[in-house]
């Protein structure tokens, strides 16, 4: 089979066209990629963020726990030294 001078305008073109769009479909999936690390990355600072909060939170918690603790001895310390008079 013999290709005419516009037959083979025509598929160079449309070679052209089909690379074009195949380029365009790569880099849409390279930004999609860029994209899905970013959130990945985020992620996982989030997740290094909320287990700081909930260490923090758990922390205050015990200090509150002392706190109570050392006010609980105190009152019963000066129970005893109104009681004493």
């Amino acid at each position: 089979m013999h290709l005419t001078a516009d037959e083979l305008t025509k598929a160079n073109e449309s070679r052209s066209e089909v690379v074009g769009i195949l380029d365009a479909m790569a880099d849409a999936v390279k930004r999609a990629n860029d994209q899905v690390v970013q959130i990945a990355s985020s992620v996982e600072e989030q997740a290094t963020a909320a287990e700081e909060v909930a260490n923090n939170i758990e922390d205050t918690a015990f200090i509150s726990r002392s706190t109570r603790f050392m006010a609980d001895v105190v009152l019963k310390g000066t129970d005893k030294i109104c009681y004493c008079r």
